[in-house]
């Protein structure tokens, strides 16, 4: 006959087994549960980075009204854009877009500041044409002009010059308006370390140079502003290469070039000068973009 005790026992082994059994599904499914919850955040951010970040273009639009600009530019539409890096991630239709983005917006001005071309790929013959068709088909009324990054070569001032852009490799243009005060558009070439400075600011040499002409200046590399700023102030300079980042987090920045530490800011103040730091378009190294999504500059200049 079984006693008191063993029938006890019985039972509670009974259920200290079934404790373990409802323990342990619990546990496996707050692991199936925090797999799934990883998985879908991985698929989220790869899907961002490889899709949404690097093709979802912001146009970055602002009024800028100043006291120095002549009045007969009032009103001056300028469009600027950057390291294309074609065809890294900004594929064919969006060049498409970007055309009808631009043109919409019937600017007087559109600068673009280098690295036309990916230089991690050939560039095949077909696709150099779609680019210079793109550019070609870019409207101003008072011109384009381009400076080259250190990705450009011979075949990236080709497609730019056949596409009437004006590229200023360490040289300048006067714009003139209906009348004869015009403003100044100073290009610096960033494929060499030190941009020959006293070439592209040659103007204020000659007899009859407006010293204080109002002056927007073009270059790849943000830090060249520095060394522009010791010999001449400009009002405004646009430049790239950063690409904000690329790829970025809150606080950390996993991928920015090793000599250039303003990746983040688009926007900023050099003694006088007002530098703005295009993200660009395409990519470069990894074909991601995380918190950098491609972009553009609008702005509309206004005399105050």
């Amino acid at each position: 006959m079984e006693t008191r005790t063993k029938k006890f026992k019985g039972k509670q082994e009974k259920i200290i087994k079934e404790e373990r059994s409802i323990k342990r599904k619990k546990r496996i499914k707050r692991m199936l549960l925090s797999l799934f919850i990883l998985f879908t955040l991985f698929v989220f951010v790869f899907s961002y980075i490889t899709f949404i970040g690097t093709k979802s273009l912001i146009v970055y639009e602002e009024k800028i009204t100043t006291s120095r600009l002549p009045s007969v530019f009032h009103g001056l539409k300028v469009i600027v854009f950057s390291d294309l890096h074609y065809p890294s991630t900004f594929l064919d239709k969006d060049l498409e877009a970007l055309e009808d983005t631009i043109n919409i917006r019937k600017p007087d001005l559109i600068f673009f500041t280098g690295d036309l071309l990916s230089n991690e790929k050939k560039v095949s013959k077909k696709e150099q044409q779609k680019v210079q068709q793109f550019l070609n088909q870019l409207d101003a009324k008072l011109g384009k002009y381009a400076v080259l990054g250190e990705t450009d070569n011979e075949t990236s001032q080709n497609i730019l010059t056949t596409a009437h852009f004006q590229v200023l490799n360490d040289q300048y243009d006067l714009i003139y308006q209906k009348e004869m005060n015009p403003i100044l558009i100073i290009g610096l070439d960033s494929r060499q370390k030190t941009p020959h400075f006293e070439q592209a600011l040659s103007y204020f040499n000659m007899e009859n140079a407006t010293q204080d002409i109002f002056s927007i200046a073009l270059f790849h590399h943000p830090n060249v502003l520095t060394s522009l700023a010791k010999m001449k102030q400009v009002d405004f300079a646009f430049a790239g290469h950063t690409h904000q980042g690329q790829v970025t987090l809150p606080f950390i920045n996993l991928e920015t070039p090793r000599d250039m530490n303003q990746a983040k800011k688009m926007h900023y103040t050099v003694q006088d000068t007002e530098l703005y730091i295009s993200s660009g378009l395409g990519t470069t190294g990894s074909p991601y973009r995380f918190f950098a999504r491609p972009s553009i500059f609008f702005f509309r200049f206004t005399t105050s």
